[in-house]
């Protein structure tokens, strides 16, 4: 069913509740979600996690500081360097492969320049 616009305004606040959020987060298991801080206080946390002896931590705990890939890159282009490993590309030319740290910085920018194209 398609949905027309003022449909989609209707429906969009009661995305934005934190009702909405807290059981969209427990419907998904607490997978795959953005770190944002009004979403880490979720009962979900409490209950869901991985195999007792592996590490655990998301929700970030302590001294964890958030990172979102590409921000504050417009989201056009941090997308892009998300769902291409841009940053994890960078790390590892200079950190496995052993160049430098202005190549692998050229690289991404490259990479980057290359998403503004597109």
């Amino acid at each position: 069913m398609r949905r027309t616009n003022r449909q989609r305004r209707a429906y969009w606040p009661s995305c934005q509740r934190v009702t909405t959020k807290e059981q969209l987060v427990t419907a998904g298991r607490g997978f795959d979600i953005p770190p944002f801080k009004t979403m880490m206080d979720f009962k979900v946390w409490e209950d869901e996690g991985p195999p007792k002896g592996t590490n655990y931590n998301f929700p970030p705990r302590g001294d964890v500081v958030v990172n979102v890939v590409g921000y504050p890159a417009p989201v056009k282009i941090g997308t892009q360097m998300y769902a291409q490993s841009t940053i994890c590309k960078m790390i590892a030319l200079y950190a496995r492969q052993g160049k430098s740290m202005d190549a692998a910085m050229d690289f991404a920018e490259a990479e980057i320049e290359g998403f503004m194209r597109t």
